[in-house]
């Protein structure tokens, strides 16, 4: 067992050490200010938008709920009939 885990990290070591370092890509090395720049900021933006608008969706739908499992366990929450 203990040369299974040597053998496993010294092929994890081996594997990061033999790995290029990661570098940036063509467009992040040019003008700073390219609309290629422009564009991928936007579309991050536009990313992290969608997925904080479906984040804050899921949160009001449990709390919603939660709320309506509270009212189905105490009557007294429960709306009433008004007889006339």
């Amino acid at each position: 067992m203990k040369k299974r885990r040597i053998i496993l990290c010294a092929s994890i070591l081996a594997a990061v050490a033999a790995t290029d370092p990661a570098t940036a890509c063509e467009v992040c090395y040019g003008q700073a200010d390219s609309p290629w720049i422009d564009a991928s900021k936007i579309a991050v933006g536009v990313m992290l938008a969608i997925t904080v608008g479906v984040q804050a969706c899921f949160a009001w739908f449990f709390l919603y709920l939660r709320r309506r499992s509270r009212v189905a366990h105490d009557p007294m929450q429960r709306p009433r009939l008004v007889k006339s």
